[in-house]
């Protein structure tokens, strides 16, 4: 490696960056109790509204079946409409 006066031998700290591998340690350590946090809040969300969310899908499946439905019969018009339009 060589010293270059711009960028001095390569080594710095950056800013947002541990200095010492102690406060790498900390901030591993705050960022995985946080994270314990966020995990338990959403298990307690999703435990206290179950029904919502089966009821939330099965929903969207009823609409989905309803447009597929509602695609086919066009379909079908349509494709009947032309059958007797050859006819005559």
């Amino acid at each position: 490696m060589m010293y270059r006066p711009d960028r001095g031998w390569g080594f710095s700290h950056k800013p947002g960056e541990p200095a010492t591998p102690q406060e790498a340690v900390t901030e591993l350590e705050d960022l995985r109790h946080r994270l314990a946090e966020v995990e338990a809040k959403l298990r307690e969300d999703r435990s206290s509204q179950p029904e919502s969310r089966v009821r939330a899908k099965s929903d969207l499946a009823e609409r989905a079946e309803a447009l597929v439905e509602k695609a086919n019969v066009s379909t079908a018009e349509t494709t009947l409409a032309g059958s007797r339009g050859s006819e005559q």
